[in-house]
């Protein structure tokens, strides 16, 4: 597997974008659960790992060429 070298750096920076972003959902979702009742905060937490999964294994799939 011979892959560009400007393909293998649009990979890494779409790695670090989706991150990030997985990062700020999870800061969002911090500040939100700190206010709210147990039950309330293991839901966030599912909820936040399950679009987690979903968007890293796009990103995969997409992105990697479903490769690993």
């Amino acid at each position: 597997m011979n892959l560009p070298l400007t393909l293998q750096l649009y990979q890494a920076a779409v790695s670090l974008g989706t991150g990030a972003v997985i990062g700020l959902v999870y800061d969002l979702l911090r500040a939100y659960r700190r206010n709210r009742k147990r039950g309330v905060s293991h839901g966030a937490d599912a909820l936040f790992w399950a679009l987690a999964c979903v968007l890293l294994f796009f990103l995969g799939m997409r992105f990697g060429d479903g490769q690993l």
